[in-house]
């Protein structure tokens, strides 16, 4: 098996691009986690909820088996 060093570009280029992070949890301004959860506990669906506050929908969906819910609908 090659050894990464073995498959660097010969030109001179850089073997990797620059590193991007990014967040799967990036909300909308203004919203917080509790309304959020607000929203799952008035009876939202975890997409509508995403939608509306920006946090990512497998977050949402992963706060409900402590809100007693077992489904997004």
């Amino acid at each position: 098996m090659p050894r990464l060093g073995s498959t660097r570009p010969a030109d001179g280029t850089p073997a990797f691009t620059e590193v991007v992070v990014r967040q799967a949890n990036a909300p909308q301004l203004g919203w917080t986690e509790e309304q959020a959860l607000d929203l799952l506990r008035q009876g939202y669906s975890v997409e509508h909820t995403a939608r509306r506050t920006g946090f990512d929908a497998r977050w949402l969906a992963a706060q409900l088996a402590p809100l007693g819910r077992t489904s997004g609908a």
